[in-house]
């Protein structure tokens, strides 16, 4: 039928006739076979079109993060050369500790690119299995630090499990915790709520920091346009089956609203059942 296609028949002699629809049919179905394949080819550019630019602006994001850290630690740092002799004792250690919290901050960054990349490339583990939303909030605000307890926690009674990746789900809602954190201003400490809505449950992160105009036009969007964070957390909210959107919170700010699944029956009700 092509160069690349052959119909092969098999039965008892063919008159003109039956060599006639023969035919026929093997040209309509090498039209329909070479139409799919064109489909398959541009559903594959397509896809890969996503993936590249995908990553070129995780690349982008990452690039302005890692610079604005990188400046921070090495102002700080020139400042304690060239300042020594002139410094108190709070000032040194104020600086210190500036240049030590970027560099550890470049370190995270670092971190966040390998785990995007292995993200991309489909190196990641994911094992979905019901989770309490109670242990994962607990871990994610003690990986924050002293930060974690500044934030306010509204949690709802007789939470379901959702179904989730345990570590991943913990990363993202710890990595978006300390997003918010690092935009909102002192005194106004992020929102955290946690509740039940259409058979899922949402985490409801609200800061209260500036809405430039990059952050407003990512209200209603999946993903905010900037920041490698929100790209990560992203990538593996849908890797884990779950939703990740962002609205402007009530007074000024951006809100993430993490959505999960929810396991068929509450983790508290099974424990109270074998009871």
């Amino acid at each position: 039928m092509t160069d690349e296609l052959v119909l092969a028949a098999r039965g008892g002699p063919l008159d003109t006739d039956d060599r006639r629809v023969l035919h026929g049919c093997a040209a309509q179905v090498a039209a329909s076979w070479e139409s799919r394949r064109s489909r398959r080819q541009a559903e594959a550019l397509s896809e890969r079109a996503v993936s590249d630019r995908r990553r070129a602006e995780a690349l982008r994001a990452a690039a302005s993060d890692l610079e604005a850290e990188v400046a921070a630690a090495q102002g700080a740092l020139e400042q304690l050369r060239e300042r020594r002799t002139h410094l108190s004792a709070a000032q040194w250690a104020a600086l210190c500790d500036r240049s030590q919290q970027a560099v550890r901050r470049i370190g995270a960054l670092v971190g966040d690119v390998l785990d995007l990349s292995r993200v991309h490339a489909g190196a990641l583990d994911v094992h979905l299995r019901p989770v309490d939303m109670d242990e994962v909030m607990a871990v994610a605000l003690g990986d924050l630090g002293p930060g974690g307890h500044t934030l306010t926690l509204e949690m709802a009674e007789d939470l379901p499990d959702v179904i989730a990746d345990a570590t991943l789900v913990t990363r993202v809602v710890t990595d978006l915790a300390a997003h918010a954190l690092r935009r909102s201003p002192d005194g106004e400490p992020p929102a955290v709520a946690v509740k039940t809505a259409d058979g899922r449950v949402e985490i409801r992160l609200a800061d209260h920091g500036p809405l430039d105009v990059e952050a407003r036009e990512a209200v209603g969007v999946p993903v905010p346009v900037t920041g490698l964070v929100p790209r990560l957390c992203a990538d593996l909210t849908q890797l884990i089956g779950g939703d990740l959107r962002w609205e402007a919170t009530t007074g000024g700010g951006l809100t993430a609203v993490l959505s999960l699944p929810a396991a068929a029956e509450s983790g508290r009700t099974a424990r109270r059942a074998a009871d």
